[in-house]
C-alpha cells in the first residue's frame, strides 16, 4: 500500500513527504562507542576493600574507587565468603545503609555517557529507601569515613534509584523529585540490571531501563559535565546493596536511525491501548510515534522521547470504541530521519452491553432494554450480557451481530435467558474478526442458557459452561451454520432442534462434551435420553 506521508515536527522544523513503499537509508559510519571504566569488582582470594582500588576491566581515567561511608565499620568490600545471606561473591557488598562508592571519570565525562550496573538488596532491607547509580560532581573527605549522610555523602547525588517496590526515582542534589512505578517488586539477594543516558550538554537524562525494560523519562537538567565528574552507586537510608558489572560508556557518534513497530499494540482495552515500536541503528535519536484512523493523514503525532536503540512505547486513551487503528514509528537525529517500514494497525476494544430490560418488552432493538443505552448491540467484535434472569429476547430484526454472549440465567429457572426470534428470516450472526468470539453461561447454577434463533458462525467460537449438574449446559434449538466452528472448553452443549433444524457446522469437544438430544424433548430436562454427535459432525 502507498502511503504518503506528512509531517510537521516542531524541534525539527521541518516538513516530511516520503513514500512509506519506497523508503530507503542511506547509513554513515558510526563512531564505536568508548567504554570508560568497567569494573566486574573480581574477588581476589581474600576479603577485598574497594577503596583505592582500580577497576579490574576498564580503567582509562587510571582512577582508584573511594568509599565515603557514615560508619567506619560500613566500609564496602569484595565478598568471597559463603554468606549465610546468600551473597554471590565477586562484587562490591556496602556494608551498611548510609555508604557510596565513587570514581572518577576525569576528563572523560563530556558528551552523552551510559552508566550501568547490576545491582541488589537484601530481602530484610527491601522496605527500606532503596540504592542508587549516579553521579557528583565532587567528592568530599577523600579517604576518610564517619561523614555526615545528608551533608556530605547525599549532597550533590545526581541519579536513578530504586527501591524494594520496584519504584524508580530521580534524584537531583541528593532530593528525590520525580518517580515511576515499574509495577514490578524486586526479590531480595536477586541481581537487576540498571541503565540510563545523560546528555552532560543539556543535562538531560534519558533510556532509563530497570531489569531491561525501559521505565518512564524524567525532565531534568541536573546532569552537566560539571555535577558528573565521578561515578557513583549509593546505598540510602536504611538500605543495603550490593553492585556488581559497574560501567561508564561514552557514546561518542551518531549514526543513522532505523525503526520498526512490527511488534504492533498491546493492552487494547476499554477506550486504551499501548502503541509499540523498536529504535535500532546503534545510536541515539528523537522517537516519534504518528497514529490515527486515516493511515494517509495522521490525526496524532507524540514524540516518546530522545533514546538509545530499544524498546519503546506509547499509551493512548479516549479511542472510540470497535474502530481501526494505524500507526506508525519514526525517529530523527542530527545524522538523518527514518520511518518504519509499514504501517501498524488494530482494533480498538468493542462495546460491552448489558441486557436490562428497562424498555419494558423483550425487543432485542429496543435501545432502553441495554446499558449503557447508547444503541443497541449490533456489530462485530461488541459483547452482550445477560445477567440474574430467565428473559426470552427476541431479535425483532433481520440480523443481529455480536462477538460474544454472556448468561447468567437466575438458579432454578431451568431454560434461563432465550435468544430467539418472533419473524421468518431472523438470524444471529456471531462474528469476532481477530476472535475467537464466544458463548459463556456461568454461574454454576442449575440453570441452562438457551439460543433458539438461527445461528450463523462467521469465526471460531469457544463454548465456556458452569453449571450444577449434568442436564444443564448450553442449548442450541436453531439452525447452526457457518464458516467457524464450535469449540467446547467446559461444559455440555445440547443440540436440541427445533423442526427441520440443521446444524451445518464443526464442534470440537473435550472429552466427548457435545451432546444431541433426542426429538420430542425440546424443553424439559427431566429423562432425557442423550446421544453423543455423530462423527459426521465433529470437526
Amino acid at each position: 500500500m502507498k502511503n504518503t506521508k506528512t509531517a510537521k515536527l516542531n524541534i525539527k522544523q521541518f516538513v516530511l513527504m516520503l513514500s512509506v513503499s519506497v523508503v530507503s537509508c542511506v547509513l554513515v559510519s558510526a563512531y564505536a562507542d568508548t567504554v570508560i571504566v568497567h569494573d566486574t569488582f573480581s574477588y581476589t582470594g581474600e576479603e577485598t576493600a574497594v577503596a583505592d582500588r582500580a577497576p579490574d576491566v576498564v580503567n582509562l581515567p587510571g582512577s582508584n574507587w573511594v568509599s565515603v561511608v557514615q560508619w567506619d565499620w560500613s566500609y564496602p568490600f569484595i565478598n568471597g565468603d559463603e554468606r549465610s545471606w546468600a551473597w554471590p561473591q565477586n562484587a562490591a557488598d556496602m556494608g551498611e545503609e548510609k555508604c557510596s562508592i565513587n570514581i572518577s571519570l576525569a576528563e572523560y565525562n563530556t558528551g552523552i555517557l551510559r552508566i550501568s550496573a547490576d545491582v541488589a538488596m537484601p530481602s530484610e532491607r527491601l522496605g527500606s529507601e532503596g540504592i542508587a547509580l549516579g553521579f557528583k560532581g565532587v567528592v568530599p573527605y577523600i579517604g576518610w569515613t564517619n561523614v555526615n549522610y545528608e551533608t556530605e555523602i547525599k549532597s550533590g547525588f545526581n541519579g536513578i534509584a530504586v527501591n524494594g517496590d520496584g519504584v524508580i526515582f530521580l534524584i537531583e542534589n541528593g532530593e528525590t523529585k520525580n518517580t515511576y512505578d515499574s509495577g514490578r517488586g524486586l526479590t531480595g539477594y536477586t541481581f537487576y540490571p540498571m541503565s540510563y543516558d545523560v546528555d552532560t550538554a543539556s543535562g538531560d537524562v534519558f533510556n532509563i531501563k530497570f531489569n531491561n525494560e525501559y521505565m518512564g523519562d524524567f525532565a531534568t537538567t541536573a546532569f552537566t559535565e560539571v555535577n558528573t565528574s565521578n561515578a557513583v552507586f549509593l546505598v540510602l537510608a536504611g538500605s543495603r546493596g550490593q553492585v556488581d558489572n559497574f560501567k561508564v560508556t561514552a557514546i561518542e557518534g551518531l549514526s543513522q536511525p532505523s525503526v520498526s513497530n512490527a511488534s504492533g499494540a498491546t493492552g487494547i482495552a476499554g477506550s486504551s491501548a499501548t502503541l509499540n515500536g523498536i529504535l535500532t541503528g546503534g545510536t541515539t535519536a528523537d522517537a516519534y510515534i504518528f497514529w490515527g484512523t486515516d493511515p494517509e493523514n495522521w490525526a496524532n503525532t507524540n514524540m516518546v522521547g530522545t533514546l538509545y536503540e530499544g524498546m519503546f512505547s506509547l499509551n493512548i486513551t479516549d479511542l472510540p470504541i470497535s474502530t481501526e487503528h494505524f500507526y506508525q514509528c519514526y525517529a530523527t537525529n542530527d545524522v538523518g530521519e527514518a520511518w518504519a517500514g509499514d504501517v501498524s494497525s488494530f482494533v480498538s476494544a468493542a462495546q460491552i452491553f448489558t441486557w436490562t430490560g428497562a424498555g419494558g418488552n423483550s425487543f432485542w432493538n429496543d435501545v432502553e432494554n441495554w446499558d449503557p443505552d447508547i444503541r443497541v448491540p449490533n456489530l462485530p467484535r461488541e459483547t452482550v450480557r445477560f445477567i440474574d434472569g430467565s428473559d426470552t429476547v427476541y431479535l425483532n430484526q433481520p440480523a443481529v451481530t455480536v462477538g460474544g454472549i454472556t448468561m447468567y440465567p437466575n438458579e432454578w429457572s431451568d431454560l434461563g435467558f432465550n435468544i430467539t426470534t418472533n419473524a421468518p428470516e431472523q438470524k444471529l450472526i456471531l462474528d469476532y474478526p481477530d476472535g475467537p468470539g464466544f458463548i459463556r453461561v456461568l454461574g454454576n447454577r442449575w440453570t441452562s442458557g438457551t439460543i433458539s434463533a438461527p445461528m450463523i458462525v462467521n469465526n471460531d467460537i469457544d463454548v465456556t459452561i458452569e453449571t450444577l449438574g449434568e442436564n444443564y449446559g448450553l442449548l442450541l434449538r436453531g439452525p447452526v451454520s457457518g464458516e467457524g466452528s464450535i469449540n467446547v472448553k467446559k461444559g455440555i452443549v445440547f443440540l436440541d432442534p427445533l423442526e427441520d433444524t440443521v446444524y451445518n457446522i464443526s464442534f470440537h469437544g473435550a472429552n466427548k462434551n457435545c451432546y444431541i438430544s433426542k426429538r420430542g424433548k425440546k424443553n424439559s430436562h427431566a429423562n432425557r435420553n442423550f446421544l453423543h454427535i455423530p462423527r459426521r459432525w465433529m470437526g
